[in-house]
């Protein structure tokens, strides 16, 4: 949402967001990269995929959209670190994601960097490179929508 008020926010990345109020009707002018979990383990709601998705088709800058398959909404933060090495397994189990913190976050903060390296360096750096260096992380532009 920032970004899409502050001339002085050059890029920005939503990190399994849902984008709530009228934030799916602006439009963005600058970069912008969604990075979100797999669709089978979150279970995303319409808000998600059809916010993010018209957030997307409405800009007017360059866009990215990856899902990391075997993510959760959690892996992306450390709450599966509150749990010891068993109990981060049967968290897993539980709510999904089996790829899990480490891996997860790992290629987030890689494929964050590249893509922000452009907008704040100048010197952009090959994003789809840097995600196929990690297995199982999909290409989703264009963005899908529900049926």
């Amino acid at each position: 949402m920032a970004m899409s008020e502050d001339p002085r926010v050059v890029a920005a990345a939503n990190i399994d967001g849902t984008p709530y109020g009228d934030l799916p009707d602006r439009r963005l002018t600058r970069p912008f990269l969604l990075l979100q979990s797999d669709f089978a383990e979150t279970g995303h709601s319409d808000l998600f995929i059809n916010g993010n998705g018209k957030l997307l088709a409405q800009s007017t800058a360059p866009d990215l959209h990856y899902e990391i398959k075997g993510a959760n909404h959690y892996s992306f933060t450390d709450v599966p670190y509150f749990f010891a090495p068993p109990g981060r397994w049967l968290l897993a189990q539980v709510m999904g994601g089996g790829r899990g913190p480490a891996d997860t976050q790992l290629a987030t903060v890689d494929i964050v960097a590249a893509f922000l390296a452009g907008p704040l360096t100048g010197v952009p750096a090959d994003v789809a490179a840097t995600a196929a260096r990690y297995p199982d992380i999909v290409d989703r532009m264009p963005t899908p929508t529900l049926p």
